[in-house]
């Protein structure tokens, strides 16, 4: 996608023909972001690429598009989970190829904006209430829909965008469809309930996947952090050795009881 992007930016005179040559290409840094790499080096601006990506929605959709066609077993994988509606009355979990052209374009527009950089952070954690059970401990931690679905999409489109960008040294096309659903299917994020019409991270439940109860965050920060602090190895098994070596010269366990007020002391 990538090159079929820098020249649609001469297409479109953003960048000259002397910047397409020395373009393409592509002469970054193999974890250098593509959006940092073309404003850092003075191809363009922050403001340029708002325009760009405003004027050539319908064309940067149809590249998205095609890439998911050649890697069908992505969009395959990017299963949302909602409640009943008009469009879905029986509420059932739909992957990407059967979402509406609404919820598939808003998903190329938050890739395309997170690959060029200006897309504004998230909240480091959205908004979310505890749901106790009956002896008092956390069941859950609870999100409003539209709260759990911004988190999710943003979290697909920053995979894919580490993907396409090569901000690490291996490849999501080479996962099975057991490691694609922890990554890209929204059950392993947090369940829905329709009763309540939430999305609930669980901490424990035998018969549903659990987190712990963790809070989703920002995954472009998250991102950030693994990469400022040197986390991220040549493979995976190396990327988990460094951080669980950060955890353990860094983290230490909270005392007291699994309730809120000694999670919101610590």
């Amino acid at each position: 996608m990538i090159p079929e992007l820098i020249n649609k930016l001469y297409e479109t005179n953003i960048i000259s023909k002397k910047d397409l040559t020395k373009l393409n290409p592509l002469k970054k840094d193999y974890d250098n972001k593509l959006g940092n790499f073309l404003v850092d080096n003075n191809y363009l601006t922050k403001k340029d690429l708002k325009i760009f990506l405003k004027e050539n929605q319908d064309f940067l959709f149809g590249l998205f598009n095609e890439w998911f066609i050649n890697h069908s077993k992505i969009p395959n994988a990017i299963i949302w989970r909602e409640n009943t509606s008009k469009e879905n009355p029986n509420g059932i979990p739909l992957n990407y190829n059967l979402w509406n052209q609404e919820k598939k374009k808003e998903l190329s527009n938050k890739f395309w904006n997170t690959l060029l950089d200006i897309l504004p952070a998230l909240n480091e954690a959205p908004n979310c209430k505890i749901n106790l059970s009956d002896d008092g401990t956390v069941y859950s931690t609870d999100l409003k829909p539209d709260d759990a679905w911004i988190y999710y999409i943003i979290y697909v489109a920053h995979s894919i965008r580490v993907e396409i960008d090569r901000l690490v040294h291996w490849s999501i096309l080479r996962y099975d469809p057991n490691q694609l659903e922890y990554l890209l299917d929204s059950h392993t994020f947090f369940e829905y309930f329709e009763s309540d019409d939430v999305y609930s991270i669980i901490r424990y439940d035998k018969n549903l996947f659990s987190h712990g109860a963790v809070t989703i965050g920002d995954p472009i920060r998250i991102y950030d952090f693994i990469d400022n602090g040197k986390l991220i190895g040549m493979t995976r098994w190396g990327t988990i050795g460094r951080f669980l070596g950060w955890c353990r010269d860094k983290l230490v366990h909270f005392k007291g009881e699994n309730n809120p007020k000694d999670y919101q002391k610590y």
